[in-house]
């Protein structure tokens, strides 16, 4: 079907829609105004749920704060209990040492006599040896030549620490080394095997200085041992230097245990051979003119 329009009904058609437009445009209004409360309704609901949105975002953030410390806290506190953990380790490990230490540091019942009030005779000396390696061993032990190097510099560190801890660390190490009674105990047994090797050394000098002066006094009160009138008799000395290497290793560990014990012995040795060697030399070229 063909139409066919000319100017005129161009314009009613264009003035028809324009109408219609207008009649649109009135009906959108009217539709706008009728849905405006349910537009303010779902404006509100816009900001009810806009608020909770805020606030969740806010309690989140709060939660994540509190997580937060949460971790630090269970951070914090695994490492406590893993220094704690090491901390018994290491306190089980020093007082298995500190017991061992103890126990080597205890005089054998064997040795307490020998060490104390023995007697130094020549069937005892082996003994006696025996006792002083034992007691010169047991002194070795806290000596600083025989520390791990990597343990060596543990005092210096440990002072510089004390200088700048703060009271409650002082206190809190001064309570921690309260708690270790074998640690003193170390301390009074070490003191103990001082005094025990002062009167060890102490009588074994004693007894060697009197043991020299009176083995040479016995030598110059026999007069079979010098030459008689008629008969030249070669100084015999055998049994002098055998004496004196019984007791050879006894003066060694002496020397380890007390150096100043030995300048007294030197003198009373020397001493007393030189009265030896004097009479000696005395009488042999008297009796040889006879």
């Amino acid at each position: 079907m063909k139409y066919l329009m000319g100017i005129g009904e161009a314009e009613a058609l264009s003035e028809r829609l324009k109408r219609e437009l207008q009649a649109l445009e009135a009906a959108n209004v009217h539709a706008i105004l009728e849905t405006e409360p349910l537009i303010d309704e779902v404006l509100q609901g816009l900001e009810i749920a806009t608020n909770c949105v805020d606030d969740l975002d806010e309690w989140l953030g709060m939660f994540n704060v509190k997580l937060r410390h949460m971790r630090e806290d269970i951070e914090s506190i695994e490492m406590r209990n893993n220094k704690l953990e090491i901390q018994t380790v290491n306190n089980r490990a020093l007082m298995d040492e500190l017991d061992k230490l103890l126990k080597r540091l205890s005089v054998p019942e064997k040795y307490v006599d020998c060490l104390t009030e023995g007697s130094f005779g020549e069937t005892h000396m082996f003994l006696n040896i025996e006792a002083c390696e034992w007691l010169t061993g047991a002194l070795h032990g806290f000596e600083g030549m025989n520390v791990d190097p990597c343990y060596a510099n543990i005092r210096a560190h440990l002072n510089q620490w004390l200088e700048c801890a703060s009271p409650k660390q002082y206190r809190q190490f001064c309570s921690c080394i309260a708690n270790y009674g074998d640690l003193k105990m170390v301390k009074e047994k070490r003191g103990e095997l001082g005094i025990l090797k002062t009167a060890f050394a102490r009588r074994a000098s004693e007894f060697l200085r009197n043991y020299f002066v009176g083995l040479v006094d016995y030598m110059l009160n026999d007069k079979n041992y010098f030459s008689q009138r008629g008969q030249l008799k070669r100084p015999d000395h055998s049994d002098l230097r055998y004496k004196c290497r019984t007791y050879a290793r006894l003066l060694q560990h002496l020397k380890n245990l007390d150096k100043t014990s030995l300048s007294p012995l030197r003198k009373a040795y020397c001493g007393s051979l030189n009265l030896l060697l004097r009479r000696e030399g005395l009488g042999y070229p008297w009796h040889s003119r006879s």
